[in-house]
C-alpha cells in the first residue's frame, strides 16, 4: 500500500469512529483529510464532493474557519478540473471568510492559490 493508500485507509477508519460516535467536527475534519487525499491523488471530483459534505458540517458546527477551508479547497479542486469561473468565486467567498476571522495565513493561501494549482495568469487574477 503506498503512502496515499494508507492515508486514505486510516482515515476512513478514523471516520467511522467518529461517525459511530455522533462526533460532528471529527467527522467533517476526517472528510476534508479525504478530501486532501483524493486532490493528491488527482481525484478533483471526489475531493470536491468530500469538501461539500464537510463544509455542510462544518456549518451545522458554527466553524466558519472549516466552512472558508473547505472553500479555499474546493477552488483548488475546481482549478484542477478547468472550472476556472467557478474556482474564482469559491476563492473569493473563502478570502472573504479569511477577512471575516482576521486570518491572514487563510487570506495568503487563498490569494496564492491560483499560483499554485498552475493557473495561466490573467488580469482577473491580479
Amino acid at each position: 500500500m503506498d503512502d496515499f493508500g494508507e492515508a486514505e485507509a486510516r482515515a476512513d477508519a478514523a471516520l467511522q469512529v467518529f461517525s459511530a460516535a455522533g462526533d460532528v467536527l471529527g467527522t467533517a475534519s476526517t472528510l476534508r483529510i479525504l478530501a486532501l487525499v483524493a486532490l493528491a491523488e488527482g481525484r478533483p471530483r471526489t475531493a470536491r464532493r468530500l469538501l461539500g459534505e464537510a463544509m455542510a458540517l462544518y456549518r451545522e458546527c458554527s466553524d466558519p474557519w472549516g466552512v472558508a477551508v473547505c472553500l479555499q479547497e474546493m477552488g483548488q479542486a475546481a482549478q484542477l478540473e478547468g472550472r476556472y469561473d467557478e474556482a474564482w468565486g469559491l476563492l473569493q467567498q473563502a478570502l472573504a471568510g479569511f477577512r471575516e476571522l482576521q486570518d491572514k495565513i487563510g487570506m495568503v493561501s487563498t490569494e496564492a492559490a491560483p499560483t499554485l494549482t498552475g493557473v495561466p495568469s490573467t488580469p482577473r487574477w491580479a
